[in-house]
């Protein structure tokens, strides 16, 4: 139950509450447990790095490549973390073409977020992807709401414009309305989506000239298209999701290595002389590794598409590519040049198959992890080279004329084009990077700011959510968080200086505010409010408007609000969880863990989630007292690379371990 302010008390004297209301939150809002330095565990060099890019985390770009025709190559899509720098843009593109829909999809190459390198300019077609018009708000110019964001970056970027619809129409059978990569064909002469055709000689792509019956069948969507009623926003939306580009990547381009770093995909694996790879496709530093000159591991074919050893246009095999990653170290990984989806889809969030991620509900799900995976990762990679959250955001450029600053919306499609470390090393060090085909992140920093979005920044913010259901973070700062109609969770961080957070759409019995990681927590009041019901907790507010008191105090405080705490995992150091929730509290993986190094076990009634030390030893770790191990799940994981499942189960307690959970 909730505990009264005095005057909130006096109000409703009359009601026989008295005992019950003045319960407080109790000791169940206890502070977390401080990680102490356990034994040092320094990671083999088989093991990702304590510090830095982690040497296997997949950093994935969250976008593809170019859909939309003339636009050929693949775009790093938020390479995100190319473990290479990418290159400097000192002169970036001024002056959009007039009719920059007809270039602008810059599709997201899902490369390796974390490992994929740079564009190549050698690989840069002469006329480059052109870049998106400044300032994407949508239809509506005025609707700056997360929804309208979304809606804005998938219209760009699945290569499927809603503006472009009765040209679709004008041009569905003229031969040169537009050009797109040359693709596989099969066997009945029909177009393989997906399945990108290479230039011989350079590994490149090769654009020919289609009507935009011919580029939706290369899309995979001309079924679904109406050339009756080509501006059916249904029908439109419905491609979008569908697309699926030269190299792979679908609908918002989403791609392998993305997924697998949002634990929704495992990739097929190989074994090469002996040793055992991942395969699925990543970013090399240029296409030239995929030159067929010379090599046996090619499938090529002529101008009329006929198998000819000696064909202009080739697949080449899976390649033995060396990736400069993080650390400095090299290490090669096998790698197919498109996204060929021969792994397996892990189940996470009902997305069990490639035709469940397809859809919009799997997509619009995805994309919201990918998002607050980067921001947490944007974030860590500042902090960690001495920049406060604070100071991101105090950042501004200059860029095509414009002074351009940092915004949430900004920062977000900014990952989506370089990736979350491409994004953190423009932050830090004011250096501009493009993608493979010369769009310039500071372009999508600028075209794509002034959003509402899910997440919180330092400023007095509008959060806004949507008909999903959504997870939102306020409080640092006077924020105007705007619940959308699913069944919302909003975090509040703790903000010293305390201010209000004013929630709309709240609905109780079926949202919830989570108190994450408050370093104090006093008993909760409510205070009554002419515009709804207040929650008080230290020098900070949450306001929910239109929520009666009366209702409040007839609902359980628990599916209200809850206190979540958050417990660090890396290579060294432990934690205890006394009390540990699986519904609210967090593991939260730092140093680029990712769950295949991770092992858990039992322990008495408790469980052990750690790292396993080449001795067999686990040094780091967090013991969750008195939580079984079918209890843990994919949800208490936050910042943890790959999939859930690649997580070892022991079946004995480690040699010498001793359960901190005991004393």
């Amino acid at each position: 139950m909730f505990k009264l302010s005095g005057t909130t008390a006096l109000k409703i004297a009359t009601v026989a509450l008295a005992t019950t209301l003045a319960t407080g939150c109790g000791d169940e809002n206890i502070a977390p447990t401080n990680s102490a330095a356990g034994a040092a565990y320094e990671p083999s060099a088989s093991g990702a790095t304590p510090s830095g890019t982690p040497e296997e985390m997949v950093v994935a770009p969250t976008h593809g490549m170019p859909m939309d025709p003339e636009v050929m190559e693949p775009a790093p899509d938020g390479d995100e973390g190319a473990d290479n720098t990418p290159e400097e843009v000192t002169d970036p593109p001024t002056d959009p073409p007039a009719d920059n829909t007809e270039d602008d999809q810059d599709s997201t190459t899902d490369d390796d977020q974390n490992t994929s390198p740079a564009g190549d300019e050698g690989s840069t077609p002469d006329d480059a992807d052109p870049e998106p018009e400044t300032e994407h708000h949508g239809d509506d110019d005025d609707d700056r709401s997360f929804q309208a964001f979304l809606d804005a970056l998938r219209d760009y970027e699945s290569g499927i414009s809603t503006a472009k619809c009765q040209e679709y129409a004008d041009g569905y059978d003229v031969p040169d309305a537009a050009s797109y990569a040359r693709l596989m064909v099969d066997g009945d002469g029909n177009y393989m989506p997906g399945r990108l055709l290479r230039d011989r000689a350079t590994g490149g792509y090769t654009r020919e000239a289609n009507s935009y019956r011919e580029f939706f069948e290369k899309l995979g969507v001309d079924h679904l298209f109406d050339v009756n009623d080509p501006c059916n926003a249904d029908t439109l939306r419905a491609m979008q999701y569908s697309s699926l580009n030269a190299w792979g990547f679908v609908g918002y381009q989403l791609g392998e290595s993305v997924l697998i770093e949002a634990g929704y995909y495992a990739p097929r694996r190989a074994a090469v002389n002996g040793q055992d790879y991942e395969v699925y496709y990543q970013w090399p530093d240029s296409d030239r590794v995929w030159s067929c000159e010379g090599e046996a591991d090619c499938n090529c074919f002529d101008e009329d598409d006929q198998v000819d050893p000696n064909g202009s246009h080739c697949i080449p095999g899976e390649r033995l590519i060396p990736f400069t990653l993080g650390d400095g170290t090299v290490r090669d990984r096998l790698v197919s040049d498109t996204c060929a989806w021969e792994g397996t889809f892990t189940g996470k969030n009902g997305v069990n198959s490639y035709a469940d991620l397809k859809t919009q509900r799997a997509q619009e799900t995805i994309i919201r992890d990918v998002m607050r995976n980067n921001i947490a990762t944007i974030r860590r990679v500042v902090e960690s080279n001495g920049m406060s959250w604070n100071e991101v955001f105090e950042q501004t450029y200059q860029y095509d004329g414009h002074e351009v600053r940092i915004t949430m919306s900004g920062l977000l499609a900014a990952a989506h084009l370089r990736g979350a470390f491409g994004t953190a090393n423009l932050l830090l060090t004011g250096r501009a990077s493009a993608d493979e085909l010369g769009t310039n992140i500071l372009h999508y920093v600028h075209a794509y700011g002034g959003y509402d979005t899910l997440f919180d920044s330092p400023a007095d913010d509008t959060i806004s959510g949507s008909p999903y259901s959504e997870t939102l973070t306020a409080g640092s700062g006077n924020d105007q968080v705007i619940l959308g109609g699913g069944i919302d969770t909003l975090f509040v961080a703790e903000y010293a200086r305390g201010g209000t957070t004013t929630v709309s759409g709240f609905q109780l019995g079926e949202d919830r505010i989570i108190l994450r990681d408050h370093s104090t927590l006093e008993n909760i009041v409510v205070e009554d409010n002419e515009r709804g019901v207040a929650l008080v907790f230290g020098n900070q507010h949450v306001l929910l408007v239109d929520v009666s008191l009366e209702a409040l105090l007839a609902t359980e405080r628990s599916a209200v609000i809850r206190y979540s705490r958050i417990y660090d995992i890396a290579w060294r150091g432990t934690a205890t969880a006394v009390d540990f929730d699986p519904a609210s509290d967090i593991i939260r993986g730092s140093s680029g863990i990712a769950f295949n190094h991770l092992v858990k076990f039992s322990s008495g009634r408790n469980t052990i989630v750690g790292s396993q030390a080449e001795d067999g030893g686990v040094y780091a770790y967090v013991a969750l007292c008195g939580v079984s191990p079918a209890a843990v799940n994919r949800g208490m994981f936050d910042g943890v690379f790959g999939s859930f499942e690649e997580m070892t189960q022991l079946n004995a307690v480690p040699q010498n371990f001793q359960d901190p959970c005991a004393n």
